[in-house]
């Protein structure tokens, strides 16, 4: 065998994997900050994909030199065609992975056309390529050339790949912590407790609820509590919204480091740095004596807050992000099993078949999953009485749908608006974990959202229903939900007037340093803040 084959067979190697695993090289990407990073079996099995597809393209080379001259152009030829379908694949596969731009735009919808007219591209570049064989026999042995050398080139990547990813395989998950132990238990002392509730609109559940659907815990809730009518949404990504919301300073953009650390976008010198753990609210709880405790999904809180938290868990949420997880791989399964999900793919490319179901299958068992995850966490979070700033980040009622709220049961099945009645029987369940606590009549419970139903993102979708077109009419309303109830509070009170999101960082943190205890020294410090929008009494919701 020639040495350049060996070069050659490294270069195709790569170009074969290369859109299962490029959201792990191409820099700005959020892939590791939402994972766990136990991805060593992913990675063993990329690395037994990576030998075979290099063995079998040595064997193909032996084996080609060896045919007549016209079999040899029309296997070459097909070889040609098929290696630039693929170069295709791989280019369109990076675009898409560009950082975002921030636009609200249906991108399931889009990943799946561009699925499918690549997946039909893939019969004609081989056909085209046979064609062009046989009227200019020249042009494409010089394509086959020219590809053989690209491909010898690209090879040279595997210097800086091949140690990224043994970089990657041997990061170590930071999954959960409790030292809570270590703390002596207070029965009586003040408490608070954040909800926050993942993509909860203020105008669908208060100003316009739908028909036929009813939500009497946030309406009770709301009937005791200080509302704010209008809150201004800082963004509408969570990833970059709730660490805002925890340092008190917007952020125009978030990436991922090599290991998984946060990374963020000053707005206004526009430099990126290193997110600051001990410049938040949970590094202020503590210096103040409020042990902080966490239970949430998506944002990687355990790592990024580790050294701040008393106690932390977590679950990454949206599943399936990297392709090769879509496809079915899991740091669960062994090296070998993850493996196999490449060639499965090709096989069921050459065999005209979808794994779109099974991933959708995948993903809504998965958010079920996460959600009870999260709801057991966030109890024993408040039922723990040495934990006394509690925020739990809850990943509902962000689409799809997993609830029927005629039978109140978690199913398959549903909307957004099927989540919203899901949002409310999940906060009626938390309101009475708390007042089962020895500290109920001392605890502020807090209920806000990060931002509204975002109806630009979904709308469209292959998961968007009648109901949901009909319910919004496209119309996308952005205000987001803030309420705050302090023990004892029977009175409402709205805050009628455009309110700045980032305004809930520093109302907790006045909570958390003793300067609010009552609803007067909020509607005093909101009074202070937007002087020309006073607080009302509002009449009973």
């Amino acid at each position: 065998m020639k040495p350049r084959w060996f070069l050659e067979a490294a270069g195709l190697a790569l170009l074969v994997i290369l859109p299962f695993v490029a959201d792990l090289l191409i820099p700005g990407g959020t892939f590791l900050l939402h994972t766990y990073r136990n991805l060593l079996t992913i990675i063993l099995g990329l690395g037994i994909d990576v030998i075979a597809v290099m063995l079998l393209a040595l064997l193909a080379l032996f084996l080609v030199n060896k045919l007549e001259a016209n079999t040899h152009s029309i296997v070459v030829g097909m070889a040609a065609g098929s290696t630039l379908w693929w170069l295709l694949c791989c280019t369109v596969t990076a675009l898409l992975l560009l950082p975002s731009t921030g636009i609200l735009v249906p991108i399931d919808p889009m990943l799946k056309r561009i699925e499918t007219v690549l997946l039909s591209l893939g019969f004609t570049f081989p056909m085209f390529a046979v064609v062009l064989v046989l009227l200019r026999p020249h042009a494409i042995s010089a394509l086959a050339r020219a590809l053989r050398l690209g491909l010898a080139a690209f090879s040279l990547n595997w210097i800086w790949i091949l140690p990224h990813l043994i970089y990657l395989a041997t990061l170590k998950p930071v999954s959960g912590f409790d030292f809570s132990a270590n703390i002596l238990p207070s029965n009586g002392s003040s408490r608070i407790v954040w909800i926050l509730m993942d993509e909860l609109s203020y105008d669908l559940i208060f100003d316009h609820p739908v028909s036929r659907a009813s939500y009497p815990n946030f309406d009770r809730f709301r009937s005791t509590s200080i509302s704010f009518n209008h809150v201004v949404p800082v963004g509408h990504e969570t990833d970059e919204i709730v660490p805002a919301l925890l340092s008190g300073h917007p952020f125009a953009g978030v990436e991922s480091r090599s290991n998984g650390g946060l990374m963020v976008l000053d707005p206004q010198s526009r430099m990126w740095r290193q997110f600051d753990q001990h410049d938040t609210l949970f590094a202020l709880a503590r210096d103040y004596g409020w042990s902080p405790g966490f239970a949430g999904w998506y944002n990687p809180s355990c790592r990024t807050f580790q050294n701040v938290l008393t106690t932390c868990s977590w679950q990454p949420g949206i599943q399936d992000r990297l392709p090769l997880q879509r496809l079915g791989a899991s740091q669960n399964k062994s090296a070998f099993a993850n493996a196999l999900m490449i060639p499965r793919f090709f096989l069921e490319l050459f065999l005209w078949k979808s794994h779109t179901n099974n991933a959708d299958a995948r993903r809504l068992e998965q958010n079920k999953h996460d959600y009870q995850a999260v709801m057991d966490n966030s109890r024993k979070l408040i039922q723990n009485n040495r934990i006394h700033f509690i925020f739990a980040h809850l990943p509902i009622p962000h689409p799809p749908g997993l609830y029927n709220r005629t039978t109140h049961q978690l199913c398959a099945c549903g909307n957004y608006l099927d989540n919203l009645v899901l949002a409310d029987d999940t906060l009626g369940l938390l309101e009475k974990t708390i007042d089962q606590t020895p500290s109920a009549n001392q605890t502020t419970l807090i209920v806000s959202s990060d931002h509204s139903w975002r109806i630009p993102l979904w709308r469209g979708g292959d998961d968007w229903t009648p109901e949901e077109e009909a319910v919004s009419g496209g119309r996308f309303d952005t205000r987001p939900v803030f309420l705050v109830h302090f023990p004892g509070q029977t009175a409402p009170f709205d805050i009628a007037g455009p309110t700045p999101e980032m305004t809930e960082h520093d109302i907790i943190a006045a909570m958390l340093q003793n300067k609010i205890k009552s609803p007067q020294d909020l509607l005093a410090f909101v009074h202070a803040q937007q002087p020309q929008s006073p607080p009302t009494a509002a009449a009973p919701h």
